[in-house]
């Protein structure tokens, strides 16, 4: 008996402290990203193998330009078609490239890619991670290869 009352009494002494000890702190956070999607426009993606009298000459590899687009996250902020995520939609990015400024389209995409606060695209912010800057001449050309699929 004498032991059971120790028991018990040991019992509800650790509930207590356990319960009035282990309070949960609110944590403030991060203003949340308003998402205000837009309908995607229907484009398509022209295949390599097509036949099509209008194809461009590809100096880089679209298909790896396509695995680095995903590997270094950029599908994560960039649509494929006009939709706004966090960055702008890169649906026509090559063809809209040459009203964007003097620069050609390859020039303009690898600025935009290597120093994103160049040339920022109206209503967005400059969110765009600087670690691209060291990307290979081989990895830009193959991810602009992907870009100019993105009709």
């Amino acid at each position: 008996m004498k032991y059971r009352s120790f028991f018990v009494l040991t019992l509800i002494s650790t509930l207590l402290i356990s319960f009035f000890s282990c309070t949960e702190v609110p944590v403030p956070t991060a203003t949340p990203v308003k998402f205000e999607p837009t309908p995607a426009v229907k484009g398509s993606r022209i295949s390599e193998n097509a036949s099509t009298s209008n194809a461009v000459d590809l100096s880089g590899d679209s298909f790896s330009g396509e695995t680095l687009f995903t590997n270094l996250g950029c599908n994560a902020c960039h649509s494929l078609g006009d939709d706004k995520l966090v960055g702008p939609g890169l649906l026509g990015i090559y063809e809209r490239a040459t009203s964007r400024t003097s620069l050609s389209n390859e020039d303009y995409i690898i600025q935009s890619i290597k120093y994103p606060g160049e040339y920022l695209v109206e209503g967005f912010e400059n969110l765009m991670p600087t670690t691209f800057v060291d990307l290979s001449d081989s990895d830009l050309n193959d991810l602009i290869a992907y870009l100019k699929t993105i009709k």
